[in-house]
């Protein structure tokens, strides 16, 4: 990265343990002792920060359509309660948990939005809860892994009070397998079924499972399904052609015009492959399968990078929103400018670093060209335009890069590690990856709040 010198789900914990079943195959197995340790390490966590505080009430956020996991949201939250089950049978009169009446107007809001970006500032700002509990659900080596992390609500809004390792359950069957040809075949079949007004096709991205990184696999699978379509809407008669163009932040805009994302989730033998077409007036038409992907394609990222980089994201008293004109974890080719679009929902100071593929670290906001760390809250940014002088230039090494942003609720830069201070557009020393989030989560009496870019830099 060069500058340019100018240049609620909440368990709705008390929708008690039983409202919905636990999958048959697993419930009274080895697993269940999965979840008894589990509520085992939160506790521990809970019980020493619970001194001399009371009984303190605990809320257990549940998943939902928009979550980004490699099981459906019903079996999601049939882990969920799983592990309410084994904290109710654990925490005895220590703990309350929270009721669904008492949370009335948070799933109110889960209904009318399908979700939210800001679990833990929801909970606060209705005083549901003094600990949100918060999943993360993973494939790793054809096993579910699952995370919990219990976080401060309330007046402690923000703190990480306790928080468990990892542990697996035997994935699902993956059912049915298509080779690619025909897994695009009948994308593109139920695509043009469901969007038979469809003239532009934007191209935002195939990322591979909860890591927002793009792969070969990701743009092979790109190619084919505009393909696909492409003939699909030909019409010899109407002289009628399909635009295919790369996504570009507003392009989504009018009458006809589809936006395509997708994930997909690496079962070793199969590719379980989800793509999603939308449009501006927000519906949205989801295909599913299983696929097997062709002999020599790339399906895992290079250079991957610790996901606890991006385990806080949305999490905390501030609102911060980081996104890209290419949209969201967007793909770069060498030499392109890279503009941030960042907003925050009050005044704050930014900082911002970037970290390449091969492990490097820099800080690129604040800089020597911008020395403000401060920006005004409720105000779309780009940083850099024509106000900062300088530029962001992606460089070599190809790979998957990254942009780390924090938000505080006052000036810290006197606060971190010297050379993160000094240093800027310069290689940091080693060792961010485990030390950054925590140097921000450690500064006293501050809100912080982290967001995420993924970008996926090609030549």
């Amino acid at each position: 990265m060069k500058a340019g010198a100018a240049a609620v789900r909440l368990a709705l914990c008390a929708v008690l343990a039983f409202s919905i079943p636990i999958p048959a195959a697993w419930a009274a197995t080895p697993e269940k002792t999965v979840f008894a340790e589990l509520a085992d390490e939160l506790l521990a966590g809970l019980g020493s920060w619970r001194k001399g505080k009371g009984r303190i009430r605990i809320a257990l956020w549940p998943f939902g359509p928009r979550d980004d996991i490699p099981v459906t949201p019903e079996a999601a939250n049939a882990f969920n309660d799983s592990l309410l089950t084994a904290l109710q049978a654990k925490a005895r009169d220590h703990f309350v948990f929270v009721g669904r009446l008492e949370l009335r107007q948070v799933i109110k809001d889960l209904d009318e939005s399908g979700g939210v970006d800001d679990p833990v500032a929801l909970v606060s700002d209705n005083a549901a809860a003094d600990v949100l509990v918060v999943g993360t659900i993973r494939l790793e080596g054809g096993q579910v892994s699952l995370v919990y992390k219990a976080m401060g609500a309330g007046r402690s809004t923000g703190t990480i009070i306790a928080s468990t390792d990892a542990r697996k359950l035997p994935a699902a069957a993956a059912g049915s397998v298509l080779s690619l040809k025909q897994g695009v075949a009948r994308a593109a079949k139920h695509f043009r079924d469901h969007a038979a007004d469809m003239r532009e096709l934007r191209l935002a991205g195939v990322r591979f499972q909860g890591s927002r990184q793009q792969t070969a696999f990701s743009r092979y699978v790109e190619e084919q399904i505009g393909a696909e379509l492409s003939q699909r809407f030909a019409s010899v008669l109407s002289e009628r052609k399909l635009v295919v163009k790369r996504y570009r932040k507003g392009s989504e805009k009018g009458q006809g015009v589809y936006v395509l994302k997708g994930t997909y989730w690496d079962f070793e033998s199969s590719v379980d492959l989800r793509l999603n077409l939308s449009n501006e007036a927000g519906e949205n038409i989801a295909w599913t399968g299983h696929v097997r992907p062709p002999k020599g394609l790339q399906l895992r990222p290079a250079g991957n990078f610790p996901m606890g980089l991006l385990s806080n994201d949305g999490l905390g008293a501030l609102r911060l929103e980081l996104s890209s004109p290419r949209g969201s974890d967007p793909s770069y080719r060498v030499g392109d400018k890279l503009v941030l679009d960042i907003q925050a929902d009050r005044d704050a100071w930014l900082y911002c670093f970037y970290r390449q593929s091969d492990r490097v670290w820099f800080r690129i906001f604040p800089n020597r060209y911008h020395k403000d760390a401060r920006i005004p809250g409720g105000r779309a940014l780009s940083i850099p335009d024509e106000r900062y002088g300088f530029d962001l230039n992606v460089t070599e090494p190809a790979g998957i890069d990254l942009v780390k942003c924090f938000a505080t609720s006052r000036d810290v830069m006197q606060q971190l590690p010297r050379a993160w201070r000094t240093e800027d557009f310069t290689p940091l020393p080693a060792g961010l990856d485990f030390k950054l989030v925590g140097a921000f989560r450690d500064i006293p009496e501050i809100a912080v709040s982290e967001a995420s870019l993924v970008v996926t830099v090609v030549k």
